[in-house]
């Protein structure tokens, strides 16, 4: 299949211009999602475009692959970074004759950009600045959108792109969505389909698929509590993210468990079999909260309240601000109030949620000293303090406000942080097959499940199908057993039904090495712009044991770096050999 070229159609848009054209691509059969992404960049980045490109099966008749990832300079770190969500604006983006869209220059005017098979309209107007997320969404016509509020127009590092009220990435793309003056993208269906090659064996491989999915404890789990359940691992091995991610546990944390959470506001509804999604789960009326939404807006700031959370999150949702990355900053303004006395109008402090509100909405909309207090941790720690108070409570990686996740808890974790994931490592917490202190078996895990994740994200799975596809299916009765040792770990990690899916879809046969070797091409690219070096976590967690768990450690991150970046290169190496 590697040796195969495919000719992928995107839109080139001009803002400065106001002009769009059809523009063609040859990349390697079966790329799509973030590693087309990285390479439209690459081959614009004169440009410093933003990038959105279809997983190669999103428009497929497979459920759970309508994925969009987005690839961009991150305005917090400086870096070409990317992301991938599952987004109806990808599956109507999908009935229309381009794969990607790529943005450049920047609009003289506001405007919102209209997608449809006619190609790209530009609407300038006024009307849409300072909407706030709600507003816009009502405005906009279409069958999906994406958009930014007013924290992203004033280009807030923490300013996210918004699908309805659902975050898709936390690298401050919303802020550059800002900067090239783009209010909203709108798209409106076409009429293309996309069917298999191969009809019997894509219909045959779908019905294993939906069985998978009606089997996984993995997604009944998720049906049943969404990620909540997390909470409760993270209590007991002390990875939760307390007080500033001074702490590692709290008792109090159960008041934000699923179970008390359903008790007070109704059952977790919006679960499908054809479509277990974090972001379409709703509690009540609202958003289902991710686990580290709540730690961000709850635990990290001695908030053990969930209506004070649901609050938070609808206030920064409302602005476009990420809520994690606002509740982090949120968490460092309390430290640093405690450190070092400070005159601005808001008295916050752990466990005081009366003014938080008022002050998520300082931050967004830049009055009452938010508008310094939104530039972030990175630049408020350097401006204000010193350096042995900046280590004692810094919370961000290279610019980027950190998840609450304690890191001496979880080391993988950790390293997936400096590698700029979101997503919880699943041998380390969501399936908890690897134990906290296995530090060489990390490091190699982590490439592993960064190729895995980095091919998932290409071809367009879900982020909920990861588990059941790559690991629940591995037919092996002493796995837990051999994935602590990943020199084998291909051969425990069940990748035949992905194959054949993306096979039949294709009309190739695809192999374990060609598939793993989409995500390899993703990684290649990201490391050619921006170098190998990775960004060290605050220094507070590699050398400061003390917290209040009864496993006092640190991470040890430079020995599990230097691990890892061996692995890394070797694995790249034979890639670009190959």
């Amino acid at each position: 299949m590697q040796e195969e070229k495919w000719v992928q159609k995107y839109l080139y848009v001009d803002l400065s211009g106001q002009k769009w054209s059809e523009r063609t691509t040859s990349v390697k059969k079966g790329v799509g999602g973030e590693a087309l992404a990285y390479h439209l960049y690459a081959l614009h980045q004169e440009d410093e475009p933003l990038c959105f490109a279809l997983g190669t099966l999103s428009g497929s008749p497979l459920p759970c692959t309508n994925t969009l990832s987005l690839v961009g300079r991150s305005i917090a770190t400086g870096r070409v970074e990317g992301e991938s969500s599952s987004s109806l604006f990808s599956a109507s983006l999908a009935t229309l004759p381009w794969r990607a869209i790529v943005l450049t220059g920047v609009g003289r005017r506001l405007m919102s950009l209209h997608i449809s098979s006619r190609g790209v309209d530009f609407e300038v107007s006024e009307r849409f600045l300072g909407m706030h997320l709600s507003q816009i969404n009502q405005e906009l016509k279409g069958d999906a959108s994406l958009a930014i509020g007013l924290a992203g127009e004033r280009e807030v590092p923490l300013a996210s792109i918004f699908e309805g009220d659902h975050p898709l990435e936390r690298w401050g793309f919303g802020a550059l969505l800002g900067r090239k003056n783009v209010k909203a993208l709108v798209v409106e269906r076409g009429d293309v389909k996309r069917e298999a090659v191969e009809v019997e064996k894509f219909a045959l491989a779908m019905r294993r698929l939906e069985k998978a999915i009606a089997r996984s404890p993995y997604l009944t789990t998720l049906a049943n509590e969404g990620d909540l359940s997390l909470l409760e691992e993270g209590m007991k091995r002390g990875f939760c993210g307390v007080n500033n991610i001074s702490l590692r546990s709290d008792p109090r944390l159960f008041h934000l468990t699923t179970s008390e959470m359903v008790r007070r506001y109704g059952p977790i509804q919006g679960y499908s079999e054809e479509f277990p999604s974090l972001c379409h789960r709703r509690i009540g009326t609202r958003r289902l909260p991710t686990f580290v939404e709540i730690m961000a807006l709850g635990s990290n700031l001695g908030n053990f309240e969930g209506e004070v959370v649901f609050e938070l999150i609808d206030e920064a949702t409302e602005l476009g601000l990420n809520p994690i990355s606002t509740g982090v900053l949120l968490g460092w303004i309390m430290a640093a109030r405690q450190e070092v006395p400070s005159d601005n109008p808001f008295k916050v402090k752990f466990g005081r949620t009366r003014e938080l509100v008022e002050l998520v909405r300082a931050i967004g909309e830049g009055r009452h000293g938010g508008e310094e207090l939104s530039k972030g941790v990175a630049y408020l720690e350097k401006t204000y303090l010193q350096i042995d108070k900046q280590e004692k409570i810094s919370s961000h990686v290279n610019g980027r406000e950190m998840l609450p996740i304690d890191p001496r808890g979880a080391w993988m974790m950790g390293l997936f942080m400096a590698l700029g994931y979101d997503q919880p490592p699943v041998g380390e917490i969501l399936l908890q097959y690897l134990p906290n202190c296995s530090l060489f078996s990390k490091a190699e895990w982590a490439v592993v499940e960064e190729n895995l994740w980095a091919t998932s994200n290409s071809i367009g799975l879900s982020k909920s199908l990861f588990v059941p596809l790559f690991f629940e299916r591995s037919w092996f009765p002493f796995k837990q057993l051999f994935l602590r040792h990943p020199v084998t770990a291909y051969r425990w990690v069940s990748t035949k039904l992905i194959r054949s899916l993306l096979g039949s879809y294709l009309g190739v046969k695809v192999s374990l090495k060609e598939l793993i070797n989409i995500g390899r091409e993703s990684l290649s690219i990201k490391e050619s712009l921006n170098g190998s070096t990775i960004p060290p976590l605050p220094q507070r967690f590699t050398i400061n044991a003390f917290s209040n768990h009864p496993k006092g450690r640190v991470i040890p991150f430079h020995k599990l770096v230097e691990r890892y970046q061996f692995l890394r290169a070797l694995d790249l190496a034979k890639y670009r050999r190959g």
